[in-house]
């Protein structure tokens, strides 16, 4: 079984490498839509079968069956594939326009930069993008940045230096996209969280769920 599974990665990365090399914005949409698609899949699920802290306090019936948002993970996803080109675009400028070399001081500036620039960017992306989709405005846009941007950059500085450094000095540049999000498969899901929590300008429009 492990041999299987060792072959199966293997074809997967070289399928993977071939496709990134021909074509990485092509690559980088599906991978970065799907994931997060996926990520708020399992943020809704998170959201209804872990307590609340009102939950924890005033304990509710156990939820009989999952209700999934269809139509939100959907949004979702979508703006995953407008990020997708960003990502491969702004990962192969730092390599190629920006710094480059394969040494650790390099992979340290583009990470520094990476973080002071674009993980800003992309977080009031997501906002601003999913508030609009939602039937919200620019407003409620610029309301939900103001309330949830610190805490999520906070979280943001928690994982995303790390993994990039590693990104930077130890991955082939084929795969950065990729192992950028395979780490972002949770950091969809927490920032659908943070993009769905409830204000009072942020509209939430009725929808059936599934």
């Amino acid at each position: 079984i492990d041999i299987r599974i060792k072959r199966i990665m293997a074809r997967f990365l070289k399928a993977y490498s071939d496709l990134s090399m021909r074509k990485p914005i092509t690559t980088a949409i599906i991978s970065t839509g799907s994931l997060s698609f996926i990520g708020d899949v399992a943020c809704q699920y998170l959201e209804q079968y872990m307590p609340s802290k009102h939950e924890t306090t005033h304990p509710q019936p156990p939820r009989q069956k999952f209700e999934w948002n269809m139509m939100r993970s959907l949004r979702f996803g979508g703006v995953g594939l407008l990020l997708g080109p960003q990502l491969s675009i702004w990962f192969r400028t730092l390599s190629t326009k920006l710094f480059v070399g394969d040494t650790l001081g390099v992979a340290v500036q583009r990470t520094v930069v990476d973080q002071l620039c674009f993980a800003p960017y992309v977080i009031c992306f997501v906002f601003t993008l999913n508030t609009m989709i939602d039937g919200g405005n620019l407003d409620d846009a610029a309301q939900l940045i103001r309330s949830q941007f610190l805490p999520t950059y906070q979280m943001n500085l928690s994982v995303w230096p790390f993994t990039q450094l590693f990104n930077f000095y130890v991955v082939p540049p084929q795969f950065r996209v990729l192992i950028a999000n395979i780490t972002a498969f949770w950091w969809n899901g927490y920032l659908s969280w943070r993009t769905h929590l409830k204000t009072e300008t942020h509209p939430k429009p009725k929808e059936e769920s599934v």
